[in-house]
């Protein structure tokens, strides 16, 4: 049966394979500004010294993962509050931004995305590691992401 929608689930087939590499989550802390892109580092399972060549020499994206309020599970009015995440929260994260971006550009590629997401992020001193200038790695800046793509979708 087809849905009429087969092209957008291949695009997101495409950023899955693409980005799983690519991208990893940021830890922040409760009382941290979610604003500030310095509020956003390594989170415990990520921060361990093995990790700190792929952080210099791979073009990481970080998501945020941490301290989510959601709707609650039992009844309308009730909300929840999440203090730990991970790919469960940051993934779905990724492709809803993808899925605002091609409401700008629907001929925008997996490819393109990423690369524009990772150009539009925000540096990362991932100070738990030592590493404050030669990071390799982004957070995610949905803000000057969406005018990149706006950018690009009027040329």
């Amino acid at each position: 049966m087809r849905t009429g929608n087969e092209k957008n689930h291949i695009k997101y087939a495409q950023l899955s394979a693409s980005y799983s590499k690519r991208q990893q989550q940021a830890g922040r802390s409760s009382l941290a500004d979610p604003e500030k892109s310095s509020s956003y580092g390594l989170p415990e399972f990520l921060n361990k010294e093995e990790n700190k060549a792929m952080f210099q020499t791979q073009k990481i994206i970080f998501t945020p993962m941490d301290n989510r309020t959601t709707a609650g599970p039992l009844s309308t009015q009730d909300y929840a509050h999440f203090a730990r995440g991970g790919f469960s929260w940051s993934t779905p994260w990724m492709a809803g931004m993808y899925a605002l971006c091609l409401q700008i550009d629907p001929t925008l590629t997996a490819e393109q995305f990423l690369e524009t997401a990772y150009t539009s992020g925000d540096n990362m001193k991932l100070v738990q590691l030592g590493i404050e200038t030669d990071s390799s790695c982004v957070l995610i800046n949905p803000k000057r992401l969406i005018k990149e793509i706006e950018k690009a979708a009027k040329h």
